[in-house]
């Protein structure tokens, strides 16, 4: 992103919607591709981002793994 503004409000977005899977953690879906899945990653959309990340239900924890550009090969990258 090249205008200072447009990141600044991008960040605010993204960092409202992770701290709303405290509350509510298993309300995204998992990601599609089944390697992963089975791993436990989920994926939330904040506009043209994909954050990714997995609940540990003992520790009652969200842990962020990564935030990726949408055209990102995800299945690569994690």
């Amino acid at each position: 992103i090249l205008a200072p503004d447009a990141a600044e409000r991008l960040m605010d977005e993204i960092e409202s919607r992770i701290m709303r899977l405290k509350t509510f953690s298993h309300s995204r879906s998992f990601v599609l591709d089944e390697p992963l899945k089975k791993r436990g990653y989920r994926k939330l959309i904040v506009d043209n981002y994909m954050v990714f990340y997995m609940v540990q239900e003992q520790e009652h924890q969200v842990i962020i793994t990564r935030i990726l550009y949408g055209a990102s090969d995800y299945q690569t990258i994690l």
